[in-house]
């Protein structure tokens, strides 16, 4: 993974047999058709080449970090599993349009498999399954219009491997047929927005300071102490988090609103 010339290798594995001796769950994907000119397995082997090029994506969304040899062993492993699930949800409608709904799920949990196997570390193995598990979220919202609450939970999911999810996207997205120059702004428009929002509030976002307490709880909503006070405090972090409350003004407003 950190010779450069990883998907090269890949590819070998691929067209000798060797991948499929070492990991049978690959198989599938040899056979596979996700488009009508591109098999699953050479996808697969074109978005690990995309991300061995992370600084050339990275440019796109004006990516300052530096990816540690770790954080290259995490973002290869998700490019290598991200779609082992295609082949169990391979769906096809009567116009003969291809699906692969729910995916994401399957290839998670066919990686966490081989990542016992393999015995990774934990921390990991949890990392590389976030990826792996959320690898659409970027393309989802671009799709639409998404509100910088969308964003946030997306930044809130993905924590500090935020950076890591929109490289793998970018070369997801290169990997795959082209859907229009259109497409491929709004994507990398959203890459950028995602990150600037990261860079700009990530603190705040991830570990937001608390703004009421347990005792303004009951003094405003004239409740004993219980559960339900700590039921509200989480309440009003997660409005925090969503960036629907800012302040602590907003936050006992949100307080009164309740009695």
């Amino acid at each position: 993974w950190l010779s450069g010339k990883a998907a090269r290798g890949l590819d070998w594995m691929r067209r000798t047999g060797a991948l499929f001796c070492l990991w049978p769950e690959f198989r599938p994907m040899a056979e596979l058709r996700q488009a009508e000119d591109q098999i699953v397995m050479d996808h697969t082997v074109l978005v690990v080449g995309n991300a061995e090029k992370w600084p050339r994506l990275g440019r796109i969304f004006s990516f300052e970090g530096c990816l540690e040899q770790e954080d290259l062993v995490v973002l290869m492993y998700a490019a290598l599993f991200h779609d082992l699930g295609k082949p169990a949800t391979f769906q096809t409608d009567p116009d003969g349009s291809i699906h692969f709904h729910g995916h994401e799920k399957d290839s998670r949990s066919q990686a966490e498999d081989i990542l016992m196997r393999l015995r990774s570390p934990r921390a990991r193995m949890e990392r590389i399954l976030r990826l792996v598990l959320h690898h659409l979220r970027v393309g989802w919202l671009t799709a639409g219009r998404p509100t910088e609450r969308a964003l946030r939970r997306v930044i809130r999911t993905l924590k500090g491997d935020l950076p890591f999810l929109l490289l793998h996207s970018l070369a997801d997205r290169k990997g795959s047929p082209s859907r229009g120059r259109g497409e491929a702004i709004r994507h990398h428009r959203l890459c950028r927005e995602l990150y600037a929002l990261f860079r700009e509030k990530g603190p705040s976002i991830l570990d937001p300071p608390r703004l009421v307490s347990g005792e303004d709880v009951m003094r405003i909503l004239g409740i004993p102490p219980g559960p339900r006070v700590g039921e509200i405090l989480r309440e009003v972090e997660e409005l925090q988090l969503e960036g629907e409350i800012r302040n602590r003004r907003q936050a006992l407003r949100h307080l009164q609103s309740q009695r």
